[in-house]
């Protein structure tokens, strides 16, 4: 396979993840423009924390991430860590915000 040919395969194949991931920094952006008038309730706040870091995650772990930057073992690194604090924002996030376990 030529590099053009190889380079649109490997978009082809990538594309329903980069679609995902831009689709989620979309609902993160609106959800952060909806937290802003809230003061009491904090749900907008968390979805947008956890779409936010839900989106490098899906990047990462697209074959398009190598044609961005050929860094193997930083996009494992960054979808490892993008797992990680989601998994912790959906669990801390009512501790920090109430003080208890909701």
């Amino acid at each position: 396979m030529d590099h053009p040919d190889l380079v649109l395969y490997i978009l082809k194949n990538s594309l329903e993840a980069l679609v995902i991931a831009g689709f989620a920094t979309l609902i993160a952006l609106l959800a952060i423009i909806f937290a802003l008038p809230q003061t009491e309730k904090k749900t907008f706040a968390g979805i947008s924390l956890f779409t936010l870091a839900s989106a490098p995650m899906l990047v990462s772990e697209s074959q398009a991430s190598l044609l961005i930057a050929y860094k193997p073992l930083m996009w494992d690194y960054l979808a490892a860590g993008s797992r990680s604090v989601g998994t912790c924002f959906c669990s801390l996030w009512p501790w920090w915000l109430f003080g208890c376990w909701c």
